[in-house]
């Protein structure tokens, strides 16, 4: 790849190295590397529900007039 900018002399070479994995290769060591934070999913999970749970509260309310 060459680029040549105003107000500068030469040319800035840029090499990409792609790492040489497929999509499918990366998306397979995800999984696998999923295997190691049960733990982690499990409680994220449930924080997302508790947070989902306590908006559709706040949501239910307004929308009642509090009542």
């Amino acid at each position: 790849m060459e680029q040549t900018i105003e107000n500068f002399e030469g040319t800035k070479n840029i090499h990409i190295d792609s790492g040489g994995k497929t999509d499918l290769e990366v998306g397979i060591q995800f999984i696998y590397d999923m295997r190691e934070h049960p733990v982690d999913i499990a409680i994220a999970t449930v924080y997302a529900i508790v947070v989902y749970t306590v908006v559709m509260y706040i949501t239910k309310k307004f929308k009642t007039g509090n009542k």
